[in-house]
């Protein structure tokens, strides 16, 4: 019996099991999807933001604008004038009277009674008895309520809170040259990511034609080594040569696209956004005419952010000078309040106070002299660091005017070698058309000139970033 049941028992999971399993691939087989559609996937239906980004065109012009709107740090610049707004207001409202008031309920548990008896103060033949009966003096009920409405205004302390609010001013203006120096900069660093991603496209190419020259060359090698022309050593220098030129152009379409992401975060874009720069032409890299070196000092001190930014400081500090003078002075609060009780004993319901209330500082260790010079102090400071941003300054302006010079004179360098580099291209196309020199030899000859057009160009836009870093230091924005 026991056999039996083992033997008729232990296959009958398994058979279920067996037959359970193809019930299911059958019917995941046989069933067709629920929209009637493929489950394979479909590039179509890849969502839209793992798409690369559509390119758009964008002029130099088109970037700065972009960067002055978006830009994240100018933001912060501009929360923090909103910040320092605000605080003005708070230390102007320090001018006008406080009204407050103050309402309280209270319950007293026990109550002290006051009677005076009948004839207490005394019996006059003229009057009789004082008092003639016996009085109770009320002392108010258990519960009272008070309220009490108070309009204080200061008087002497307005000394202190008129410098206040010049240091505060001094604050919101500083602030706003704040975010005028952070818009020059962030103007001046869109232009030069701008011209490096134009120098790098230029390069890329370059690079691409260049690895293009040295495959030719390695095909020549390959077929003069099989001819027997030429030593295997020479096919191996060349190739060594094309995995060189393939390095360097990997790295330089690499360094292309760190600086587009870059320009992408300082115009604060979506980083995977993609544009095509338009290629500055001669005329647009080109400004008017900088001012003299002399001319060009009194204008900068004049309109420069970094130097009204310490001069405000000079201002502010100032202010504070005279906020830890007035402290000698006294106050003096001429103050009002009205009041309204119910239950409170000897009081009416509704009764005013006037009332004025002075209060001067006898001694406090000296505390008010010592905060004096430590606000002398900071002046101090804050006027020679005026001195130093106008040093500052000047040595600036005078390196921007050297650096111009020396991008014009370095363009002029530029253009000759360009001259020379196209001489050399006509001469190889000759020299190549009689048979005279290979095709890689003639293909070097345009890699070497399509080298010097790039350092060309390269040197056209380090003469307008000179001159534009000759504006910013003037206190323009420059486009």
């Amino acid at each position: 019996m026991y056999q039996l049941k083992e033997f008729t028992c232990r296959p009958v999971p398994c058979l279920s099991l067996t037959l359970c399993c193809l019930g299911l691939v059958g019917l995941l087989l046989l069933s067709p999807p629920a929209d009637g559609q493929s489950k394979a996937i479909n590039p179509e239906n890849i969502p839209a933001a793992q798409a690369p980004a559509a390119e758009r065109e964008l002029t130099l012009n088109q970037a700065i604008d972009l960067a002055l709107e978006h830009n994240g740090e100018l933001e912060v610049a501009k929360l923090d004038v909103q910040h320092f707004e605000a605080l003005k207001a708070k230390a102007r409202a320090q001018y006008l009277p406080k009204l407050t008031n103050n309402s309280d309920a209270t319950y007293l548990t026990e109550r002290e009674g006051v009677v005076l008896p009948r004839a207490s103060l005394g019996v006059f033949p003229a009057t009789g008895p004082i008092p003639a009966e016996t009085i109770i003096i009320d002392q108010g009920a258990h519960l009272t309520y008070a309220s009490r409405t108070y309009l204080n205004q200061p008087t002497l302390q307005l000394f202190a809170t008129h410098a206040m609010n010049h240091s505060a001013k001094m604050d919101v203006e500083t602030a706003r040259l704040n975010v005028e120096d952070k818009s020059e900069n962030t103007a001046i660093q869109v232009r030069q990511l701008y011209y490096q991603v134009l120098d790098a496209e230029s390069q890329v190419r370059a690079a691409e034609e260049e690895v293009a020259t040295f495959q030719k060359s390695d095909q020549e090698a390959g077929a003069e080594v099989r001819e027997g022309s030429a030593l295997p050593v020479k096919e191996l220098v060349v190739l060594a040569n094309l995995l060189q030129a393939e390095s360097a152009a990997l790295k330089t379409r690499n360094a292309e696209r760190d600086d587009r992401l870059e320009l992408n975060n300082v115009m604060g874009v979506p980083l995977n956004s993609r544009f095509r720069l338009v290629n500055l032409k001669a005329a647009e890299l080109s400004v008017d005419a900088l001012p003299t070196r002399d001319e060009a000092v009194r204008l900068a001190f004049a309109g420069q952010p970094e130097v009204l930014i310490a001069e405000k400081k000079v201002e502010k500090a100032k202010a504070e000078v005279r906020v830890a003078e007035d402290a000698f002075i006294p106050d003096l609060t001429i103050s009002t309040h009205h009041s309204y009780q119910v239950g409170i004993a000897l009081l009416v319901r509704n009764y005013g106070v006037f009332q004025g209330e002075f209060s001067y500082n006898l001694f406090n260790g000296g505390a008010t002299r010592a905060q004096v010079r430590s606000q002398k102090s900071l002046l101090a400071e804050a006027q020679q660091n005026l001195a130093n941003v106008r040093a500052s300054t000047t040595v600036s302006i005078e390196t921007a005017y050297d650096n111009v010079e020396n991008a014009q004179l370095d363009l002029t360098a530029k253009q000759q070698a360009v001259l020379a580099r196209g001489e050399g291209v006509r001469v190889a196309d000759s020299s190549y058309a009689h048979g005279e020199i290979l095709a890689s030899e003639r293909d070097m000859t345009h890699a070497q000139l399509a080298e010097a057009e790039v350092s060309e160009r390269e040197a056209e836009l380090n003469l307008s970033l000179a001159r534009s870093q000759v504006k910013r230091v003037l206190g323009e924005i420059p486009r």
